[in-house]
């Protein structure tokens, strides 16, 4: 995903301000693309993957927890939900407010059940 204030002309990431990456192996390859200011949102599986020179890394057992919550298909909004809270790119709310426009019923509730350990997750460490 590409957002920027400016038009977007060529669709490729070339420095990426912030990588999400829920295995080893997606992190491993994207990680070159990446800012050296950069920020690394993973899964705990990545966390011993070297970080670039001034990037940094947050690892979190996303897999894990959303076997804990029952919704491994959330795994993905939980990952940005940890890193909006880290980067402050949209307010929590607003997550959740998209996931009410989408959804409705018990995939309503397991995938904000996903943003909020997501963010929860993502609190423990900016403490």
């Amino acid at each position: 995903l590409i957002i920027s204030r400016e038009e977007i002309v060529f669709p490729i990431v070339t420095e990426a301000d912030l990588l999400i990456a829920l295995t080893r192996e997606a992190c491993a390859k994207q990680i070159r693309s990446l800012s050296p200011s950069g920020v690394v949102v993973c899964d705990s599986s990545a966390e011993d993957l070297k970080e670039m020179d001034g990037a940094k890394k947050y690892a979190f057992p996303f897999y894990e927890e959303s076997l804990k919550i029952g919704n491994s298909k959330g795994i993905t909004l939980m990952a940005i939900a940890a890193a909006v809270k880290i980067v402050k790119i949209v307010s929590p709310e607003s997550l959740i407010k998209a996931a009410e426009k989408h959804f409705t019923g018990e995939v309503l509730e397991l995938n904000k059940k996903s943003i909020l350990r997501g963010i929860q997750l993502a609190e423990k460490i900016l403490v």
